[in-house]
C-alpha cells in the first residue's frame, strides 16, 4: 500500500512539473517593424524570444511553460504585458501605430479573458511619451497624462482627479471579474499596480511642482495622506515594476522633505534611503542608487563615502555581488576600503576564508603555474619573505589555476615560501580584485582593509611592514 501511494505521489509531482505548450498568434496592422520580442519573466530575470512577421504580417509561436507567468511583448518600441498559462491558445491583434489603443484578443480562446483585462486596464493611460525624473540618477517614471495634469492643476483639483482615475481602473477590474473567470494572479498583479501607481501619482505632483510648493510641501503631504507609512513597503512586491518605481519616487519624496542641501546629493539620498526604507526594499533602492551613479555619473565621492557601509550591511547576496563586480577596480583603490572576502583551499583540501586572518597583516600574492614572472618573484624574494614572516606577516600565496593538479605540480617544483592555497572560485576572485594580469600583490591590514607601502624610492620596506604590524 505504501509503495502504491508513493507511486501516486510521484505521478502527481511529475504531472505538476511537466511543461505544456502555449500557442500565440500575432496579427499586426500597419507594421512598423518585422520583429516581436517576448520577454518571459523568470526567477533570475527573463528569457528572450524573438519572432518575425511573415508577408501577411502574421506570426505564430509556441512556448513550453511549466507554470503561469507574465510576459512583456515589445514591438516598434512599444511594450504591453500578457499573462500566459501552460496550455493557453491566444490570437493577438493590434496596430503597430498604437498598440495600447488597438490591442485585442479572440475572446473565445483559452486565456483571452485574462489578457483582455490587462489590455483594457493599461489602455487607460496609454499614448504619449512618459517623463523621466532623475535627481541623484535615480530614475522615476511619470506617466505623460499624470505629468500634464499635475503641471496644469492646483492641489485642490489634482488629488480628487487621481482618486477618480483610481476608481475608474478599479471598476475595469471588477467588471471583468463579474463577466469572466479571471485568474487570481492577474487580479493581484493589477491591484498591486493600482496601489503603487496611485502612491507614485501623489509623489509626482510634488516633484513636478516642487519649486512652486516648496514652502508648503509638508502640509500637502499630510493633507493628502502621501505615503509615510511602513505598510506600503513589501519585499514580496519587489518583482512588480510599479513597486520598484514607487521606491524611486519615495526616495525623491524623502529628499524633498528633508529640506537639506548636501554637497554630494548621492550621499544624502543614500542616508535617507538607509534610515527610512526597511528590509530588502532598502537594499534594492541603495543598489539602484550606487549602480546608476556609477554608470551615469562616475560619482566617486558616493563610492568613497558609502561602499564600505553597503558591503558590510547589505543582507542580500545578489545586490552585494552586483556592486562588488561593478566597483571592483574602485573598491581596491578607495581609502579605508575593506578587502573582499573569498574562500581558498589548502593542499589537503581544507577550506577557509581570508577573513580568518583578521587581526593580522596579510600579504597576498596571486599567481598561476604558467606565470614565469610569478615564479621568478617567489624565488628571488625567499629571504625577504622569511623576514616578513618573522615579524608576524601572513604570506598568503593564492593560486589561480583551473586545475589543482597544475598547482600542486608547481609547488613540488619550485620553492614557494609561505601559506600556499588555491582559490575555490576563480571567476569571483578575479572580479573582486580586478585581476586583469598577474602577478598581483595586495597588503591587508589588521582591520581587513587594503594597506599600501609608500612610493618613496628610499623607503624601508621592512620598517613599513613593522609599522602595519604595530598599529
Amino acid at each position: 500500500m505504501k509503495t502504491f501511494l508513493l507511486l501516486i505521489h510521484c505521478l502527481i509531482i511529475s504531472t505538476f512539473l511537466k511543461a505544456e505548450t502555449t500557442f500565440i498568434s500575432f496579427q499586426v496592422e500597419n507594421p512598423q517593424a518585422k520583429e516581436i520580442e517576448m520577454r518571459v519573466l523568470t526567477e533570475e530575470g527573463y528569457d528572450l524570444y524573438i519572432v518575425k512577421l511573415d508577408d501577411k504580417n502574421e506570426v505564430s509561436t509556441a512556448l513550453e511553460l511549466e507554470k503561469n507567468t507574465f510576459v512583456d511583448i515589445q514591438h516598434n518600441e512599444q511594450t504591453f504585458k500578457m499573462f500566459l498559462r501552460p496550455g493557453d491558445m491566444l490570437t493577438v491583434y493590434f496596430s503597430s501605430l498604437s498598440i495600447a489603443s488597438s490591442l485585442s484578443y479572440n475572446i473565445k480562446e483559452l486565456g483571452a479573458e485574462n489578457n483582455q483585462l490587462l489590455a483594457d486596464y493599461f489602455a487607460e493611460f496609454s499614448g504619449g511619451e512618459d517623463y523621466l525624473y532623475e535627481e541623484a540618477h535615480l530614475p522615476f517614471v511619470i506617466n505623460h497624462h499624470i505629468f500634464n495634469k499635475a503641471k496644469n492643476s492646483s492641489v485642490e483639483n489634482y488629488f480628487p482627479w487621481i482618486n477618480e482615475q483610481k476608481d475608474s481602473l478599479n471598476k475595469i477590474i471588477e467588471h471583468w471579474q463579474h463577466i469572466a473567470v479571471i485568474d487570481e494572479e492577474v487580479v493581484h498583479f493589477l491591484l498591486e499596480d493600482l496601489k503603487y501607481n496611485f502612491e507614485s501619482q501623489k509623489i509626482s505632483y510634488l516633484i513636478i511642482n516642487q519649486q512652486k510648493i516648496k514652502n508648503n510641501i509638508d502640509w500637502i503631504v499630510e493633507k493628502n495622506n502621501i505615503t509615510q507609512e511602513e505598510k506600503y513597503f513589501s519585499d514580496e512586491a519587489l518583482k512588480h515594476p510599479s513597486y520598484q518605481n514607487y521606491l524611486m519616487g519615495y526616495a525623491h519624496l524623502l529628499y524633498m522633505m528633508s529640506h537639506t542641501s548636501h554637497p554630494d546629493i548621492g550621499t544624502e539620498y543614500y542616508d535617507l534611503i538607509n534610515f527610512n526604507i526597511p528590509g530588502t526594499s532598502k537594499y534594492f533602492a541603495l543598489t539602484s542608487l550606487l549602480e546608476n551613479n556609477y554608470l551615469y555619473n562616475d560619482n566617486i565621492e558616493l563610492a568613497k563615502n558609502k561602499l564600505s557601509h553597503f558591503k558590510k550591511e547589505c543582507t542580500v547576496p545578489k545586490y552585494t555581488e552586483k556592486i562588488n563586480e561593478m566597483y571592483s577596480d574602485l573598491l581596491i583603490d578607495l581609502p579605508d576600503a575593506i578587502a573582499p572576502d573569498f574562500e581558498v583551499s589548502t593542499e589537503e583540501g581544507k577550506t577557509f576564508h581570508l577573513s580568518k586572518y583578521k587581526g593580522k597583516v596579510v600579504y597576498i600574492s596571486f599567481w598561476a603555474h604558467w606565470c614565469k614572472p610569478c615564479i621568478d618573484g617567489f624565488q628571488k624574494s625567499v629571504e625577504l619573505r622569511k623576514d616578513l614572516e618573522k615579524i608576524g606577516i601572513v604570506l598568503l600565496n593564492v593560486n589561480l589555476d583551473k586545475e589543482d593538479s597544475l598547482w600542486k605540480k608547481a609547488l613540488s617544483e619550485y620553492n614557494i615560501y609561505g601559506t600556499n592555497v588555491m582559490s575555490t572560485n576563480l571567476e569571483t576572485v578575479k572580479k573582486l580584485y580586478a585581476l586583469y594580469s598577474i602577478p598581483a600583490y595586495f597588503i591587508i591590514d589588521k582591520n581587513g582593509k587594503f594597506a599600501y607601502l609608500s612610493d618613496d624610492e628610499n623607503r624601508d620596506i621592512m620598517q613599513e611592514f613593522k609599522n602595519l604590524v604595530n598599529q
